[in-house]
């Protein structure tokens, strides 16, 4: 792990006029990663560790147990929402639903600009600098249980690591790939490289 990001440290900081006490760095460059997109119009908003996200998770066993995501996103926008597998995109050929879930096709500016009365759909971005089984599981069983997408974020987590923690965790974050939406591996490299400046205290 990268040793901006292998230990706690937390950090109080102003992100687009809300105040949060981030646990990890890498929780803080992921906000300021969001803030930007929502000021590029990619996103509608985001909430850090809202309360109104608590989900709580049902074991196999019956036990409940709780997961609060670290970020919750307002990813897209519709003027009412659209029934299920009925509207299509008229720029790719998709159900808007599909667009939601699966693709990135918002980022293309095709659909209708927000209106007031819009309709939001919501995921939930996950942030670790360490992957453990317990995480997995929780993670797993929120995907399965809710329909909010999951992006689970590394800020840089190598497949050819030599330490055998690290490759466990790895070999985690490959397994929980197939059932979220996304897992990024190398945030640190591909995405707060090129915006570091943005991160000066």
């Amino acid at each position: 792990m990268s040793n901006n990001f292998g230990h706690v440290q937390r950090v109080t900081k102003e992100v687009g006029g809300k105040t949060c006490t981030f646990r990890s760095l890498l929780e803080f460059r992921w906000c300021v990663w969001l803030q930007l997109q929502k000021e590029q119009g990619l996103i509608n908003d985001w909430f850090f560790e809202d309360p109104d996200t608590f989900l709580e998770l049902t074991e196999r066993s019956g036990n409940k147990r709780g997961y609060l995501p670290d970020f919750c996103v307002e990813v897209f926008k519709f003027h009412n929402r659209p029934p299920e597998g009925s509207a299509r995109c008229p720029s790719c050929g998709y159900t808007y639903w599909d667009c939601v879930t699966q693709g990135d096709h918002r980022l293309c500016g095709k659909l209708d600009p927000p209106q007031p009365d819009d309709w939001y759909a919501y995921e939930y971005h996950e942030t670790k600098g360490w992957f453990s089984q317990k995480d997995y599981t929780k993670i797993k069983l929120a995907s399965q249980q809710y329909d909010n997408p999951i992006t689970l974020i590394f800020a840089n987590l190598n497949a050819n690591s030599k330490n055998s923690k690290t490759r466990a965790n790895r070999d985690r974050a490959e397994r929980i790939e197939k059932l979220i939406k996304r897992v990024i591996y190398d945030a640190q490299k591909t995405i707060f490289k090129p915006i570091k400046h943005l991160f000066e205290f």
